[in-house]
Parts: C-alpha cells; sequence; structure tokens
C-alpha cells in the first residue's frame, strides 16, 4: 500500500501487510505515532474484511486521533460563488 499522513498527503510511504493488524503495527513503527484511524477512500478501514477488499498499491490515509479527514472537496460557499460567477 502507499499510505500517507493526512497532514502531508503528498508524501507517501509504501507498506506491505497482509492484515490490518500487521499494517497497523508497520505504520506505529514508520511513522512514531499510535492513536490512528485509515481511511481508504474517505472510508474507515476497521474490519479485516474491508481491509481485505482494497486493491494493493492502493493510497491509505492516516488520521491522527483528533484530527478530521482532509477530502479535497470545495468548501459549499466556494462552490455557489463559482456558480455564481459563472451565470451572471
Amino acid at each position: 500500500f502507499k499510505v500517507c499522513n493526512n497532514k502531508q498527503k503528498d508524501k507517501k510511504l509504501g507498506v506491505a501487510a497482509i492484515s490490518l493488524e500487521k499494517l497497523r503495527e508497520k505504520i506505529e513503527e514508520k511513522f512514531k505515532i499510535e492513536n490512528f484511524d485509515l481511511y481508504f477512500n474517505g472510508v474507515l478501514i476497521n474490519d479485516d474484511n474491508y481491509f481485505e477488499s482494497i486493491p494493493n498499491q492502493s493510497v491509505i490515509t492516516i488520521v491522527e486521533d483528533g484530527d478530521v479527514l482532509k477530502t479535497g472537496e470545495i468548501e459549499p460557499a466556494l462552490l455557489k460563488h463559482s456558480i455564481d460567477v459563472l451565470f451572471f
């Protein structure tokens, strides 16, 4: 997998793991963090069944406790403003 921290998505680290537990262990070791959630395409990875369905080489995002997942979505206020500009 290509693993990145929610705070620095441009820096990815390759991590191979056969289970969610092993992936979490390797992330704790390599990123020096303990309390975090893992997301794939904005969806929380919380069990091995879902983990096993994720394709190889996928990007997995680490979100440390207290942080909010950054999705790259456009703020609704900005979207409205952009639409107003397009139609006027």
